[in-house]
Parts: structure tokens; sequence; C-alpha cells
């Protein structure tokens, strides 16, 4: 995953990508490592258009609106899981 976070580039890598129903919706939850660290981990619940996506962009909901996040499972090599 790539992100844009106050103006400054952000990467992850994925160790899990699973999609499951949480009230009703299609949700991505996304875990991983931040910047190749092996210490910083994330965990991540994104809302999905259709459960069967698995790339995609994303608004993130904390600082400057133009703060953004773009996914691509495919390209990760993550394990992808469905719930």
């Amino acid at each position: 995953m790539s992100a844009t976070f106050e103006g400054k580039p952000w990467t992850a890598s994925f160790t899990l990508a699973q999609t499951m129903q949480m009230g009703g919706k299609p949700m991505l939850n996304l875990s991983g490592t931040e910047q190749g660290s092996p210490t910083m981990t994330f965990n991540s619940m994104l809302e999905l258009k259709d459960p069967n996506d698995l790339a995609g962009g994303y608004p993130l909901k904390t600082g400057s609106p133009a703060n953004s996040a773009n996914f691509n499972i495919l390209d990760s090599g993550a394990m992808v899981g469905h719930v």
C-alpha cells in the first residue's frame, strides 16, 4: 500500500488481506508492516464498494484532505482470504 500523509510518501507491506462482512458492508482488513520496518506494524479496516475489490484508493480521515492511500493486493504478494 502506498499513501501520501502530510505531504510525505508512506509505504506498507501486506502480510494479510482479508475481506469480511461487518454491519452488512464488505470490509477489507489489511495487516502488515510500515516502511519496511520489522517492528512497526499496522492493521487497517477499509469499507469496500464491492466485496471483490482488490485495488482501490481511499482518503485518510486524519490530517489534511490531501492525505490519501492506495492499495493493490494483486501486486503486494499478500495472502488474500474471504471470511
